[in-house]
């Protein structure tokens, strides 16, 4: 997908997203109050850094009193409007403008933070081959791995998809990210059919984190790889 077809996409995507954004806006400043928008440093193509935005889904100053132990993330402190922001996957909607400032593409490897970038580069052979390409909105580890999986277990599907990159395979890495989307809506519309369908319940675990989603996750992965 070129550079033009992306930059238009995501500029039609964001406003189509404008209401949503407005709305969401209000309630997060009602919920929590300000800032709506969260942003972090990440390590993106050939490891430059970059800032990362996302919709803020933990309390003010929440990073500040996490520190730099791990998160539990069925306990930690997330706001009320945050809940649903990450289940649905609509806090990653801002990353659109990373899309647009050339800063990321809709399909590619993660970012990481830049921590996370400096130790593994030092630790993970070929850890640098996933700086070859711009990180993505989703990628083929986040459909195919799991949230957990360690660096290196990631690393392996994305260099899979570096090997096999084209405009027909990001085309369906993002189907493939959007109908497990939808699949986690509805199991979780439908709560019943996790508990009588298997492979369904196989999928909503592996859609649950189809995204990275803090800096604490990240250090969590930088450990993993020590």
């Amino acid at each position: 997908m070129g550079r033009i077809l992306q930059f238009s996409l995501a500029l039609l995507l964001l406003l189509l997203a404008f209401p949503l954004l407005a709305l969401l806006f209000v309630i997060v400043l009602w919920d929590s109050g300000a800032p709506f928008l969260y942003r972090g440093r990440r390590a993106g193509l050939h490891g430059k850094s970059f800032w990362m935005y996302k919709i803020r889904t933990l309390p003010r100053n929440a990073e500040h009193r996490i520190g730099a132990r791990i998160v539990d993330y069925d306990n930690e402190p997330i706001t009320w409007i945050g809940k649903f922001l990450r289940e649905t996957k609509l806090d990653e909607l801002p990353q659109l403008i990373n899309v647009l400032k050339g800063d990321m593409n809709f399909v590619g490897p993660r970012p990481v933070r830049p921590v996370v970038y400096d130790r593994c580069i030092k630790t993970i052979p070929q850890y640098s081959r996933r700086f070859e390409v711009k990180p993505g909105i989703t990628g083929l580890a986040q459909i195919r791995g799991k949230y957990d999986s360690a660096p290196q277990e990631k690393l392996k599907y994305e260099l899979e998809f570096i090997r096999q990159d084209s405009p027909g395979y990001r085309a369906r890495i993002v189907l493939e990210t959007v109908g497990l989307l939808l699949l986690n809506a509805l199991s979780k519309r439908f709560s019943f059919w996790s508990s009588s369908d298997r492979s369904l319940a196989a999928l909503k675990s592996s859609s649950r984190f189809l995204f990275d989603r803090t800096d604490a996750a990240d250090a969590l992965a930088a450990r993993k790889s020590a």
